[in-house]
């Protein structure tokens, strides 16, 4: 969990592969369900929507009453990154 808190989104590659491998190793501990938030940004930031969503409904199956769940369902279905009235959409500058 250091290490995953010390990449923060800097590298969504590598935080998704630390995560998935925290998740198989500790599939019970308290931290799941943060690991799994990480998986989530992190494969929305590498613009793997689909796959993120996907992650996203078995997080809210496997933890529905956490406040990380409530965040990614948030991020995910409510303001979803993909959608086109996101800020940035589409665009190849942040100014465009």
């Amino acid at each position: 969990m250091e290490r995953l808190h010390q990449l923060g989104p800097s590298d969504p590659s590598a935080s998704l592969e630390l995560a998935r491998e925290g998740n198989r190793r500790f599939p019970s501990s308290p931290d799941a369900p943060e690991r799994a938030s990480i998986i989530v940004r992190s494969l929305s930031s590498l613009g793997r929507h689909p796959e993120a969503r996907i992650e996203a409904l078995e997080m809210e199956r496997r933890y529905p009453d956490t406040e990380w769940t409530r965040d990614v369902h948030r991020h995910m279905f409510l303001n979803p990154p993909d959608h086109p009235a996101e800020r940035g959409h589409g665009k190849t500058l942040e100014l465009e």
